[in-house]
């Protein structure tokens, strides 16, 4: 899940850049320029994250999922938590885990907690319900809905609605 840091989508949009403009240089121009767009808007997305958490009143985030952004998370040096230990889709998370996320966010004011796309969000629904903690969408963006798809919604769109979720989820 590298993409979910800005900067690494930077360098995959440049690594994209090159190789078009090798396999294709009678069209350069128009990847270069469409590269240098791209990267701009990237370029935006991360410095609206620098500036959130730099606001933020915490640092640390808690996911009811498979955790899928520590490149994000190391991007912005941000401190997450996760009821499941791996991201593998063959564990489940333990009562003990549970209960030590559910004490975490009771005694830290914890405000949000977070959910993946396209999956059902029992666990951190039964998290929110013993906490007050508000259940909120944090996009992975490896997979979109078809609503989504339908709607043209783009990695940008997915990552400034993360933006929102995470400036939620740092104050308190």
């Amino acid at each position: 899940h590298i993409w979910t840091s800005p900067i690494n989508a930077i360098k995959m949009v440049q690594e994209i850049e090159t190789a078009l403009n090798e396999i294709d240089p009678d069209n350069s121009s128009i990847y270069t320029k469409n590269a240098d767009n791209y990267i701009s808007q990237l370029n935006e997305l991360d410095k609206k994250f620098k500036d959130i958490v730099a606001n933020g009143a915490d640092r640390e985030l808690i996911f009811s999922g498979r955790f899928a952004l520590t490149y994000f998370a190391a991007q912005y040096s941000l401190k997450c938590d996760s009821a499941y230990d791996s991201c593998s889709t063959e564990t489940e998370p333990s009562v003990a885990s549970i209960t030590r996320l559910i004490n975490e966010i009771k005694e830290n004011n914890i405000p949000v907690i977070y959910y993946e796309e396209l999956i059902d969000p029992k666990v951190g629904r039964s998290i929110a319900e013993q906490t007050g903690a508000e259940l909120m969408l944090f996009h992975t963006c490896h997979n979109i809905s078809l609503d989504d798809f339908n709607a043209g919604k783009t990695y940008i769109d997915l990552m400034n609605n993360n933006a929102i979720a995470l400036q939620a989820g740092l104050k308190k």
